[in-house]
């Protein structure tokens, strides 16, 4: 009988008995997808197609199974977990899982649960955040006295500055929920218009809250993170909103960047009417 030559994936693997072939198929070393071409065969054709291969009586036991990897658990922010965990663990290592498992972490979110637990953590992180950008801002003016008189032209004294400075910080967690609120809202709004069918505005509020305010570590860096703090919010944002909704990277970008326009023309209306852009 002559030999059946076989090929997977244009690749020969050489020719065999049909005894041979027989046998390699049970085992497993050749496939039934496997082509097989022998004489006087005209064309190629699957080894699942050969009705004349002999039957291989079985040797041995059959192959053992193979173990199927156990899923990976994939948790939402520690902070939701925070009354077992531990305040402070929990809030670690909620930082630790944006930054390095931001995709996860969110798609992990559970429909379902209030906002007011991710707002306290947006809260404490930017608000601890803020109260130190402007602790730097405050240091820097009273080590370089001649900004603040180029700026304000000596009309600003040193007890004023501190008290503003006073005042921003008490002022700053209103603030911050504010815009959390609003943006959360916009946004949720956004996505609504957008065609996003799942429910629940705190699933926006949560991943708002999570991705923005561990942004809000960037501000802790001195100098040039301001600067950091934006791109970094926009991209863990697109992420948060993507992955909490299951939405695509369009209508998610869509939905960060309107609101972020907004309020960016909103600031400088502000500005504007207080005086402080020259034409």
């Amino acid at each position: 009988m002559s030999k059946i030559h076989i090929a997977r994936d244009r690749q020969l693997l050489g020719h065999f008995y049909p005894a041979e072939v027989a046998l390699g198929l049970r085992t497993g070393r050749f496939l039934p997808t496997d082509l097989g071409w022998q004489d006087p065969m005209e064309t190629w054709k699957p080894l699942s197609e050969f009705a004349d291969l002999p039957v291989v009586e079985s040797s041995g036991p059959p192959p053992l199974p193979q173990e199927e990897p156990a899923p990976v658990e994939v948790e939402e922010p520690a902070w939701e977990r925070r009354q077992t965990e531990g305040m402070v663990s929990s809030f670690l290592k909620t930082i630790s899982q944006v930054f390095s498992q931001p995709v996860t972490t969110f798609r992990a979110l559970q429909p379902g649960k209030p906002g007011g637990a991710a707002l306290a953590y947006f809260l404490l992180l930017a608000t601890g955040a803020t109260w130190v950008m402007l602790a730097y801002q405050l240091v820097f003016l009273l080590m370089v006295p001649d900004v603040l008189k180029a700026q304000w032209g000596g009309r600003v004294t040193l007890p004023m500055l501190v008290a503003a400075t006073v005042f921003n910080m008490l002022f700053t967690p209103f603030f911050l929920a504010g815009l959390a609120m609003i943006f959360s809202g916009i946004a949720h709004l956004l996505l609504t218009l957008l065609g996003v069918v799942r429910p629940a505005f705190a699933m926006t509020l949560r991943a708002f809250c999570y991705a923005v305010g561990t942004a809000y570590i960037c501000l802790l860096v001195p100098i040039c993170g301001p600067l950091v703090f934006v791109p970094c919010a926009v991209v863990y944002l697109v992420i948060a909103l993507k992955e909490a909704h299951r939405i695509d990277a369009f209508r998610s970008l869509a939905a960060v960047m309107i609101p972020v326009v907004l309020l960016a023309v909103g600031y400088l209306v502000l500005l504007a009417q207080a005086g402080m852009l020259k034409n």
